[in-house]
C-alpha cells in the first residue's frame, strides 16, 4: 500500500514521536503512534511530543512512522515545528517522500527497496544484530 514518510537529509527517517517527560517508560509504552488519526480540527491541533530520528535512535526501531496522505505528512510536521525556533526548523527540516509497505509502519527493508537507505542509519545492521542474538525488545528501557 502506498504510505508517505518522513525524511530529514541531516537526520534520516522521521521514526515516531515520544514523549520526553516520561524518560523511564518501556519501548512500547514510549513510541506514540503519531499518524493514527490526527483529529479533524488539525489546525488547532497541540501536541507535546519530541521527534525521534534515524540517527538519534535509543530504541533500536525496526519499523518508522506512516501518513496515509503527503498532505497528512506535511501537517504534521509543519505542526510540530510551528512555534520553533529558526535554528529547530532548519536542523529538523524534513520532507515527504512515498513509498509501498505491507504494513501500516514500513519496515526498514520498505525503506531500503523504496531507496532510502542512506536515511536508515544503523536501523538495518542493528535489526540483523538483534535477530543474530543480540539486544532482544524486552531490554530496550530507556532510562
Amino acid at each position: 500500500m502506498k504510505r508517505w514518510v518522513l525524511i530529514s537529509e541531516e537526520r534520516g527517517v522521521f521514526l515516531g514521536t515520544y514523549n520526553p517527560d516520561q524518560p523511564t517508560m518501556s519501548y512500547d509504552d514510549m513510541v506514540i503512534e503519531a499518524s493514527a488519526g490526527l483529529p479533524d480540527d488539525q489546525e488547532n491541533y497541540q501536541m507535546k511530543l519530541a521527534l525521534l530520528f534515524a540517527i538519534d535512535d535509543p530504541f533500536v526501531l525496526e519499523n518508522c512512522v506512516a501518513f496515509d496522505t503527503e498532505k497528512k505528512a506535511e501537517i504534521f510536521i509543519n505542526k510540530m515545528l510551528a512555534d520553533q525556533p529558526d535554528y529547530i526548523k532548519e536542523a529538523l527540516a524534513c520532507k515527504p517522500y512515498e513509498i509501498e509497505s505491507e504494513g501500516k509502519w514500513p519496515h526498514v527493508s520498505d525503506l531500503i527497496n523504496a531507496g532510502f537507505e542512506h536515511a536508515t542509519y544503523q536501523m538495518d545492521t542493528r535489526m540483523i544484530d538483534r535477530r543474530n542474538g543480540g539486544e532482544k525488545d524486552e531490554d530496550r528501557v530507556v532510562h
